[in-house]
């Protein structure tokens, strides 16, 4: 995964067991572990992220506070509500530059996503998903992320995935 620099957004999206989690592991496991922040309810990152698992709010409240780190919100489907939006994580995710921070969300499906935080990310990594591609043009209204959704999903490899720039 190449978003060079820190200070970035990036949205993950895939199904079950398509790579998410291994390619988020494979990723943090390079930044210095006093930089890591991850919020993680299933336990896949102990061994990267050896802390107690906070409250979410706690967490949230924690991930505004730092500079030059790595937040991984693991889960993120669950989190951020596609109702409404979250001004604690709008703060985080505008002031990441300013912060130096790179912050990614993990999602299951595009449709889970809400819109104020797509349109506040930098990148979109993009496995397979059972999103339908009408619901993803009505939601995000992007030639680019539709034709990216229909490579992912035509490709051959269940573990295939895009990265695409969004801002």
């Amino acid at each position: 995964m190449d978003t060079s620099g820190n200070g970035k957004v990036v949205i993950i999206v895939g199904g079950r067991g398509t790579g998410k989690t291994t390619l988020m592991r494979k990723y943090i496991s390079d930044v210095n572990p006093g930089a890591r922040m991850v919020y993680d309810p299933a336990g896949h990152y102990l061994d990267l992220y050896p802390h107690k698992l906070l409250p979410f709010e706690v967490f949230k409240y924690k991930a505004t506070l730092v500079e030059q780190a790595c937040v991984v919100y693991e889960e993120a489907t669950i989190n951020f509500s596609n109702r409404g939006d979250d001004k604690d994580l709008k703060n985080l995710l505008v002031m990441s530059r300013y912060k130096n921070n790179s912050i990614f969300l993990v999602y299951h499906s595009l449709r889970s996503v809400p819109r104020y935080i797509f349109d506040l990310c930098n990148y979109i990594l993009l496995f397979k998903t059972n999103d339908s591609e009408k619901r993803i043009d009505n939601k995000f209204e992007s030639d680019l992320l539709i034709d990216m959704y229909k490579r992912v999903k035509k490709a051959k490899d269940f573990h295939y995935y895009e990265l695409m720039r969004v801002l």
